[in-house]
């Protein structure tokens, strides 16, 4: 019984080892992204034909950054509430659409540009928002809301 118990035990651990294999992430990468991200959690690497990208947590927010095989950040995104975007674009967008509630942010850098994608809703429809560094905003999206009544201000 105890050796079966065992055996059962190294089986799943197996699995679960292989089941979903680490890419081998090569080492500049690694060095780079653990000197900037040294309280990263819940790390989760891919690997793809020209870059690695990294799935992570800091500091309760998700972030995804993408590497080139040489281990210079070449975009990322995070998500995040509303009231962590930067001042004068939360300022922004809260006068220019201040009978809408902000329901939460991605934010898409690369090298050149940062784009704020924006969620936000009244009481018909929800909103998609692009916000620029400037603070300057474009509605991009509008849909009908299905949850009328589920979410409450």
């Amino acid at each position: 019984m105890k050796k079966t118990i065992i055996t059962a035990i190294a089986v799943v651990f197996t699995v679960i080892c292989f089941a979903n294999p680490l890419p081998a992430v090569n080492e500049r990468v690694l060095k780079n992204f653990k000197a900037t991200f040294k309280a990263a959690e819940e790390v989760k690497w891919a690997e793809h034909e020209s870059h690695y990208s990294v799935s992570f947590t800091l500091s309760s927010i998700q972030t995804r950054v993408n590497y080139d095989k040489e281990g210079n950040i070449l975009s990322s995104s995070r998500s995040y509430a509303p009231a962590l975007l930067p001042l004068h674009v939360y300022n922004a967008v809260t006068k220019r659409f201040g009978g809408k509630t902000l329901f939460g942010v991605t934010e898409v850098a690369d090298d050149k540009n940062v784009l704020y994608v924006i969620k936000m809703y009244d009481d018909k429809k929800w909103y998609t928002l692009h916000a620029d560094a400037e603070g300057n905003t474009e509605v991009t999206d509008k849909y009908q809301r299905a949850d009328i009544g589920l979410l409450k201000k």
